[in-house]
């Protein structure tokens, strides 16, 4: 198995929920699997020249059943090594695995085996369950809590930001009796034989079964109870298990336990089973051979096993008439079900409190066997759809009749019978091909116009609920009424800071967004920077007029995200970069910095708050966002760290030698500092906004340095001379208003739209 199937199973095996610290006997076995990890990557580092795994992750880490030469840890997937000639080399950039990928490797800077260390970082955070930003105390009690807490820190430096800070193989290997638990503490206990007996067990138990049954799936089938989730599953030598919840036996196995491991249902398996449909606590199963098999609780006869009594039902075959006819459809709603057969022939049984059977004129509590349902002749069913106690059959023309419950107008009748108990047409609704129903309300659709219909309750353009009696066709309006509200809310979050959505109008079809116009992006302004000012490559330093600037570019942008981390709640920006920093061409109110593609913006309401996992750009995606861990504001800071380094052509793993002969080189030490604590992989480690700021005559020239220049007014002109003419070579195109139609924006956030 791999290391990723060895994590997934091994608090399984030692009995142990996610939250809790592990026992004596498992820590041990887990520090023995980092000690071969590490020993393997140490043996690729070590070779002359050495040699660089690049995607090492508990995928590209094996363990095999035998042990061999004493060792059960292997490495594979080599495909992206790499050999490092040089101390510091310039290798491939973004090779590997986004979630175990080195910044440098990111960004495509200088890098070498230190980037696996990165990797090996990660990976013991999932293989002892750590999260960096998280308490130590999960040990607090335990005899070996000074060896979680080493292991912590070791996990802490090996996902440093700067490679240099990083340890290597063989010094986290020295430490091993810092971090491990030596293997007599966990061989004197007078257990042991007996405990290593069970886990062995156990292992082997959970290890077989997940890997039998994936591997040999076919087709499955997932439903819910009040009780939990159930699976059905069909193997692909056609055998059918189920497991879950099974309340009142609705898996078909005869008891109504809970069932935790797959168990063949004998009466399904080499029936061909194609589709399962579930009602309330039973199921339906139609095969290849147009057979239809009913299992579970049979309280109002909808199995069609002629009885009426909650014992757990295996399945048996339903038969519809006398005649055999064979089944093309079926559907089952909370206790009734429908089965259309292939001479388009409905029959119904089950619960009918509502009339939802649609055989009879009246209502009554249960109809145990097949009744056939009358349609007129002129109508030729194609499916059939049960939702709770309402029943539908959809026409070889898209024509849909209805019956049953009309509570709220779901059946989209002419009429405010609460129950209707023969099927009637549905007025002008023609073309459609799918039905959804529930809470209250249904949808039709069309494939053929892409239109959608409404009937039942439903929140209007007030957000009121409202009642629909017939189907009414839902305009573009409605339907993208929350990607409005999404824009409306937006224009609403003004602030010099920001770049301001002042006003949106709808106008044929198409939705128009006034905004802010700024000129270019912080990203543009870097690929420019260089050129203005005569800077012929990255290795150059900057000239006193360009580190002034650029610092004022870097307090505007902390300004920026500094007001929306001290809003009250705080707000998190989650996808800064320098594509979403734009630089307005006329000063107001002194800014010409402003951010801008906030449709990823949350609100951070608690210190501890869990949020969306994996949301912005990975380049600049802190560690705790794209784990999926808790994060804060801190998350923007060190999405801050890696825009610093661009706009100031800075490597941090680089020497500091770049300015030495400057005036204001302890002014760019001071900026590295900034660089390497923003990026820090505990978050908070990380300065805030507003700690940067402070320091900000620490790292940013004065501008007196600047003016006081005697050739500044006319290098200044020669600058915005030079700016001009690349901006304009640099133009691909005149501006445009873009307007955008609606039907083609639907599951696109309003701040795309606006960018």
């Amino acid at each position: 198995m791999s290391l990723k199937e060895a994590i997934k199973l091994k608090a399984r095996v030692f009995d142990r929920q996610l939250d809790e610290p592990m026992d004596c006997m498992e820590y041990y076995i887990t520090c023995e699997i980092l000690l071969e990890v590490l020993e393997c990557v140490r043996y690729l580092h070590e070779l002359n020249p050495p040699v660089i795994h690049r995607d090492l992750k508990p995928d590209n880490i094996l363990i095999a059943n035998d042990i061999i030469n004493g060792r059960f840890v292997k490495l594979c997937d080599l495909g992206l090594i790499t050999i490092q000639e040089k101390l510091s080399q310039t290798n491939t950039a973004g090779v590997g695995t986004p979630c175990f990928m080195a910044p440098e490797v990111i960004f495509g800077r200088k890098y070498n085996t230190k980037a696996d260390i990165y990797s090996i970082g990660a990976t013991i955070e999932r293989l002892f369950d750590i999260d960096i930003n998280e308490s130590r105390d999960k040990y607090i009690s335990s005899d070996w809590s000074n060896k979680y807490n080493k292991l912590f820190d070791i996990t802490i430096s090996a996902t440093k930001t700067l490679y240099a800070e990083r340890p290597t193989c063989d010094q986290i290997i020295e430490q091993y009796n810092e971090w491990a638990i030596d293997s007599t503490v966990v061989t004197n206990d007078v257990e042991f034989n007996e405990k290593l007996q069970q886990i062995k067990h156990k292992e082997w138990k959970l290890q077989l079964t997940p890997n039998y049954w994936i591997k040999s799936i076919d087709k499955f089938y997932v439903f819910n109870d009040y009780l939990g989730f159930n699976m059905m599953f069909v193997t692909t030598d056609d055998r059918v298990y189920g497991l879950g919840a099974n309340v009142n036996g609705s898996l078909g196995l005869g008891h109504n336990q809970w069932v935790s491991e797959p168990q063949e249902i004998i009466e399904l398996s080499n029936k061909k089973c194609i589709k399962f449909i579930n009602g309330s606590e039973f199921i339906v199963c139609l095969t290849r051979d147009n057979c239809v098999y009913s299992c579970g609780n049979d309280r109002y006869g909808q199995l069609g096993q002629g009885s009426e009594d909650n014992n757990y039902k295996k399945p048996m075959i339903i038969q519809i008439n006398d005649n055999n006819d064979l089944i093309s459809d079926v559907s089952c709603g909370s206790y009734h079900t429908l089965v259309l057969t292939d001479n388009n022939e409905v029959y119904g049984l089950g619960r009918n409190d509502f009339g939802q059977i649609g055989s009879r004129d009246t209502t009554c509590e249960s109809i145990t066997k097949p009744e056939k349902i009358k349609f007129n002749e002129n109508y030729c069913i194609k499916s059939v759809h049960c939702f709770s106690n309402s029943s539908f059959a959809l026409t070889s023309d898209g024509q849909v009749f209805s019956w049953g419950e009309n509570s709220s107008n779901q059946l989209g009748l002419k009429s405010n019978n609460l129950m209707i108990c023969r099927p009637q047409l549905i007025c002008n609704l023609l073309g459609i091909t799918s039905i959804q129903s529930g809470a209250g309300n249904t949808y039709f659709s069309s494939d053929y116009n892409n239109k959608v219909y409404i009937c039942g309750e439903y929140y209007n353009e007030n957000n009121v609920i409202d009642i629909q009696m017939t189907p009414k066709l839902l305009e573009n309006s409605l339907i993208n009424e929350m990607f409005l509200k999404e824009i409306e809310r937006l224009t609403k979050i003004t602030a010099q800071y920001l770049v301001n959505n002042n006003t949106f109008w709808l106008y044929d079809n198409c939705i128009y967004i006034s905004m802010d116009y700024c000129i270019m992006s912080l990203k543009e302004a870097i690929k420019l920077k260089a050129q203005v000012f005569d800077r012929q490559s990255t290795d150059e330093p900057m000239n006193c007029m360009e580190y002034y600037i650029t610092c004022e570019i870097l307090l505007e942008v902390l300004e920026c995200v500094r007001y929306l981390h001290e809003l009250n709640p705080p707000v998190i920006h989650r996808d800064l970069k320098p594509d979403n920093i734009l630089i307005a061409h006329v000063i107001r109110n002194g800014r010409f910095v402003k951010l801008c593609d906030l449709g990823l913006i949350t609100v951070h309401e608690m210190v501890s708050q869990s949020h969306t996992k994996g949301v912005g750009t990975p380049k600049y995606m802190a560690p705790e966002v794209r784990f999926g861990r808790k994060y804060d504001t801190k998350a923007d800071v060190y999405s801050i760290s890696f825009i610093i380094e661009q706009l100031f052509d800075t490597d941090v793993n680089d020497s500091r030698d770049k300015y030495i002969s400057h005036e204001w080189s302890d002014k760019y030490c001071k900026l590295l500092n900034v660089i390497k604590h923003t990026m820090q992989p505990v978050y908070d480690d990380r300065p805030t906004c507003s700690q940067i700021i402070e320091q900000y005559n620490e790292w940013a020239i004065d501008s007196t340095v600047v003016t006081n220049d005697i050739e500044f007014n006319e290098k200044l002109q020669q600058i915005k001379h030079k700016e001009w003419k690349l901006r304009i070579e640099n133009m691909d195109s005149e501006p445009e208003l873009w307007a955008y139609p609606l039907t083609e924006q639907q599951s696109t956030g309003a701040e795309h739209l606006a960018t």
